[in-house]
């Protein structure tokens, strides 16, 4: 569940940027409709030689026409042109934009530094949340576990779960997970959205792998797990002084209750 929020927020730019392409896509085929217009009352001399007027996503713009006029053929092919370079323009910016998008999502805090050596399968198993910095995905939630199991040797399956207590009902979230670095390093990328990646970062492990502390993309996520419903002060202590270390401000810590 963590990594939905930031995944969403992915999803909702590049929908933004969509949006803005199509509706520049509608503007350049009102202006090829203007372009049409204009060319007719050139011919029946209903406005002046030289000036046009131009639909851009901004408003109406005023412009003098350079050089001679163009006929029919010429002007309708010099607009089909125009649509195709701005299709072809706006389609290439668009796989630019979301590559960067995936690609850039899978990061580590500043400063942060991923375990290493990491035991993929040690880590297996279920982890229970003892505290968490709070967003919407997990808002109001209780007794929350993260479950990793194998799907094969470069796929781990996650299963987060937690009690939302309003609703009085459980709320599960499944995804996947890989690593992103070195098989020998902590740093994963977890989806739970297609393509869409985000980082997951266990920055701290005790040697039996009883207690890990995570930290997201940057110092908005991070969370203290524990194989148990409960983790040790002095275990606790040393987490939050390394969180504090790296810039997070742990008094936004929301601490999850793991009573039935």
């Amino acid at each position: 569940m963590e990594i939905v929020d930031v995944q969403l927020g992915l999803l909702a730019i590049c929908l933004r940027f969509l949006q803005a392409s199509l509706q520049y896509l509608i503007s350049s085929h009102v202006l090829s409709h203007f372009f049409r217009q204009e060319n007719d009352r050139r011919q029946t001399g209903q406005i002046l030689k030289g000036r046009s007027c131009f639909l851009t996503p901004f408003g109406m713009r005023k412009h003098l026409l350079p050089g001679p006029m163009l006929h029919n053929n010429q002007k309708y092919n010099t607009m089909s042109n125009y649509k195709k370079y701005i299709i072809a323009g706006f389609a290439g910016a668009a796989v630019a934009a979301l590559t960067l998008s995936l690609s850039s999502c899978v990061s580590i805090p500043r400063g942060a530094k991923a375990v290493r050596p990491f035991d993929k399968d040690k880590y297996l198993g279920t982890w229970y949340e003892i505290a968490r910095m709070d967003f919407r995905f997990e808002k109001g939630l209780d007794r929350v576990t993260a479950t990793y199991s194998l799907i094969d040797q470069e796929t781990i399956r996650v299963d987060n779960k937690g009690y939302n207590v309003k609703d009085k009902k459980w709320k599960e979230s499944i995804g996947k997970a890989k690593l992103a670095g070195e098989s020998s390093e902590a740093r994963l990328k977890v989806s739970f959205f297609g393509p869409f990646y985000a980082g997951y970062n266990v920055i701290a492990i005790d040697p039996d792998y009883r207690y890990a502390l995570v930290a997201g993309n940057n110092l908005k996520y991070l969370w203290l797990l524990s194989r148990e419903k409960t983790m040790p002060k002095e275990i606790k202590e040393k987490y939050l002084e390394q969180a504090r270390a790296l810039g997070y401000d742990t008094d936004k810590l929301v601490w999850t209750n793991q009573t039935d």
